[in-house]
């Protein structure tokens, strides 16, 4: 997880670089982008950062085609945005719905990484979902160029306690960056040490 708005902008300098890799990497960079966004809308960033910014948001705009083609293969994001902020009351008529077909919902995948910059409100958020859903699990998992660890179990111990009082376990799937093997994940768990968060196998 970038910590500040200069690595930040350092991350996106490199992402807008590489239009070919996989859609689950833009959409990290768009929500980077999009943090980005609000501290400039807060006046907090200096001349430098406006004119690297600038620089990155031209190289992304010259291959936004390229861009959007990799994210369509994977995600529709208007239909991400909404299911986002979708209240919990459409998320139990939705479990209802499937037991109503003689189907039983297990696992809600999250669609975001914990170190996104609103992994923690979007993951309260599914949280929530779920909870009112009557589905026992919320899936995570790592980005494959690496997080801060310490986000991640400063993140996950405030998300365990609101698994726990929703009924809930948060889980984390082997995939890549600080969760790339069973031994990663399993370490980050004992040290988070809170009945919400487990190892998804």
């Amino acid at each position: 997880m970038m910590t500040n708005t200069n690595d930040m902008i350092t991350a996106l300098e490199v992402d807008v670089r590489f239009p070919d890799v996989s859609g689950m990497e833009h959409l990290d960079m768009l929500l980077t982008r999009s943090e980005l966004a609000r501290t400039e809308q807060a006046g907090q960033l200096n001349d430098e950062q406006r004119l690297r910014l600038a620089e990155a948001d031209r190289i992304l705009l010259e291959q936004v085609e390229r861009f959007y083609g990799s994210i369509k293969q994977i995600a529709d994001l208007e239909s991400w945005r909404r299911q986002e902020d979708a209240p919990p009351e459409q998320a139990k008529a939705l479990g209802r719905k499937c037991r109503d077909l003689g189907l039983e919902p297990v696992l809600m995948f999250s669609t975001i990484y914990p170190e996104a910059p609103r992994g923690l409100e979007v993951l309260t958020q599914r949280i929530q979902q779920a909870a009112a859903a009557g589905i026992p699990q919320v899936l995570t998992f790592g980005h494959t160029k690496g997080v801060n660890r310490e986000i991640w179990v400063e993140r996950f111990k405030k998300l365990g306690p609101i698994a726990r009082d929703h009924g809930v376990v948060v889980v984390v799937k082997q995939h890549g960056g600080e969760t790339g093997t069973g031994q990663a994940c399993a370490e980050i768990v004992r040290e988070v040490d809170d009945a919400g968060i487990q190892v998804n196998y």
